[in-house]
Parts: structure tokens; sequence; C-alpha cells
């Protein structure tokens, strides 16, 4: 199952889940900086990268069950944004 909260006017960013672990897509025009965090079961954040680019593939290893948040943290209008993404294995 995967949840995508958010605001961005083409459901960008968004998460899929492949056999290599789960690939986050973004707006191809986000030119600056995006910042990828992850929290695994509620809880601490993590960041993954600070330069991430799309597509951003988290490649660590998790048992089924297990309930992961993304939080992409990138520039839109110029505005810092965030937006969360939700996956259950």
């Amino acid at each position: 199952m995967t949840d995508i909260s958010t605001e961005h006017p083409d459901s960008i960013p968004s998460v899929e889940l492949l056999n290599q672990g789960r690939r986050i897509n973004f707006s191809k025009h986000c030119l600056g900086d995006v910042k990828v965090r992850r929290s695994v079961n509620k809880g601490s954040w993590d960041t993954l990268t600070e330069q991430a680019r799309s597509p951003y593939i988290d490649q660590d290893d998790f048992p089924a069950g297990t309930h992961l948040l993304y939080e992409v943290e990138l520039e839109q209008d110029n505005e810092r944004k965030k937006y969360e993404l939700e996956v259950s294995l």
C-alpha cells in the first residue's frame, strides 16, 4: 500500500515499489537541491540524501509489515516545500 499526502499540482512526488526498493519520483523541473528523509515504523527521521535527483531509489531492505514515511523537501515557486509519502510493506 502507498499513500501520498501532497499538494503538488502534478501529484508529484510519488513512490513506486520495485524489486530493488522504493523509487521516489519528483518533478524534473526541480533543479535545486532535493532532500529525502525517511522514518521507519514511526521512529526518528534519517536524512538519506540532500542532493537527490529524480528518481531516487531507496534500496535498504525491510521485512514485510514495515511502515515507511518519506519526506521530500524541494523548492517550488521560490519556496521550500515538504511532501510526505507513506509506504506499508
